[in-house]
């Protein structure tokens, strides 16, 4: 296939089957899963580097923006690197166990394939190898992360970005109930969300646990008070807390509600991450640490370069960690500053931590 412009951004989806010889785990790890990637194509590096950037912003925009899910996007060690790139850039999030889940990777190319099968491009100048990126989402892994990370012991709590339910009706029986709860349903859904109205033969309690086990983020209860009075009951899943609203005042109301719930469980999820995240100055402050229920670390390293390994399998056999790299744009250690493995001076702040 010859083309004449550059860049070149192409997308790739297919459902792929694996050999899969490691212990499986639904939606992290499986054998069968959905291959969605980006294969781009450039002339510069630079425009290369911005794609990137461009990725991590995606990445973030989706993974914490929409889903209100902590990540952080960190450049992997050389020696753990996709194999044949230049660099390897990743999204991690911290899951409730304080275990860390790549939740997508980029990739920076740079010439290695375009090498390799001959990717050249023309201009007045001559015949140059190209630059190149790919770019994957891990969309069961995101579902994974958004499934543990948002849910309590009742069940799903789900964003009201995504939930495909994002307010259920429940009619308490009563005189004038069902007609209320029908106008109630049509002047919802005409405000454009996802409302459902449970007319089921279940009592009000069992269609309570119903909902909420399946993370629908607002109940509206409607009994025969309501009605009369034409108000609603709203009940938030994250909070459980109850609120009753003329019903004039709903579609403020629920105006408000999806980017106060982002909010609030954007936080909720950083306060959990937090609780596992510590510092340590060596191996065995971070040991110790571990025995308090610490699993994540943020430590000056030497090197996260190929002379930084031998510190990095010091780690893994002393603590069941790995080095899982550097955050972009993170500080650089000042002068003095020593690797918590092996005492040089160190050259990057990295995250280290036991990953799915």
């Amino acid at each position: 296939m010859r083309i004449s412009y550059l860049p070149v951004k192409l997308y790739h989806s297919v459902e792929v089957y694996r050999h899969e010889t490691r212990a499986t785990k639904p939606l992290i790890r499986g054998r069968e899963f959905l291959w969605i990637e980006a294969h781009d194509v450039f002339a510069s590096s630079e425009e290369a580097l911005d794609q990137v950037r461009t990725d991590e912003t995606t990445m973030k925009e989706v993974v914490k923006d929409l889903l209100s899910i902590p990540v952080h996007f960190i450049r992997r060690p050389q020696w753990d690197k996709f194999k044949g790139a230049v660099d390897t850039y990743a999204a991690d999030a911290v899951m409730p166990d304080g275990v860390t889940l790549q939740t997508g990777s980029t990739h920076y190319l740079g010439q290695k394939f375009s090498r390799a099968f001959n990717v050249t491009y023309d201009d007045k100048d001559g015949t140059h190898y190209a630059e190149q990126t790919c770019f994957g989402p891990g969309v069961s892994r995101i579902l994974a992360a958004v499934i543990s990370i948002h849910g309590d012991d009742s069940g799903l709590i789900l964003p009201m970005s995504i939930a495909p339910v994002q307010i259920v009706i429940i009619p308490i029986p009563g005189e004038g109930v069902d007609e209320y709860a029908r106008v109630l349903k049509r002047t919802i859904s005409d405000m454009n969300y996802r409302v459902e109205l449970d007319e089921g033969e279940q009592t009000p309690g069992s269609k309570f646990y119903k909902w909420e086990f399946l993370g629908v983020p607002l109940r509206i209860e409607v009994g025969p008070r309501e009605a009369s009075a034409s108000s609603v009951t709203v009940v938030d899943r994250l909070t459980k807390k109850k609120e009753q609203l003329d019903l004039e005042d709903l579609g403020q109301f629920l105006k408000g509600f999806q980017e106060a719930q982002s909010e609030a469980l954007l936080q909720r999820a950083k306060e959990k991450a937090d609780e596992f995240t510590s510092t340590a100055s060596d191996v065995s402050e971070a040991k110790r640490r571990m025995s308090e229920g610490k699993r994540v670390f943020v430590v000056p390293f030497c090197s996260i370069e190929m002379d930084g390994e031998k510190c990095a399998a010091k780690v893994e056999t002393d603590l069941g960690l790995d080095i899982l790299g550097e955050e972009l744009d993170a500080e650089k250690p000042k002068q003095g500053e020593r690797c918590f493995v092996c005492g040089n001076q160190a050259r990057a702040f990295v995250y280290v931590a036991e990953s799915y």
